[in-house]
């Protein structure tokens, strides 16, 4: 498959991933509308990772590049947000503070490349 695709799907998966977030919050206490929410989330995450993986490859770049183990360690702190969301661990305004942060430096990487 063309890089495109992958590079289309990555964005999918990034448009899920900040649904189910800013949902969580939406949803309050109501536990019938948290349940997609948490689907929309896992299988997000797992578009994320499938087409990153994909793109890292047909774009010819390997793990040793240091943006891309940057972006996965990104991924894995984004993971977090859904349960600091669920659970109130945070303030809902630092959660969204990190989910833009974390989007706004996964972006940064990708583009720039800077290491």
């Amino acid at each position: 498959m063309d890089i495109l695709f992958y590079k289309t799907l990555h964005l999918v998966g990034i448009m899920g991933f900040f649904a189910s977030v800013g949902g969580m919050f939406a949803a309050g206490s109501n536990s019938a509308a948290r349940k997609p929410l948490a689907m929309l989330h896992g299988i997000s995450l797992l578009i994320l990772i499938v087409a990153g993986f994909g793109a890292v490859s047909k774009g010819g770049f390997s793990f040793s590049n240091g943006w891309v183990i940057g972006k996965i360690c990104i991924l894995v702190l984004a993971v977090l947000l859904l349960p600091a969301a669920k659970r109130r661990w945070l303030a809902p305004g630092v959660v969204l503070m990190a989910g833009l942060i974390l989007g706004a430096a996964a972006a940064w990487l990708a583009l720039y490349h800077p290491f």
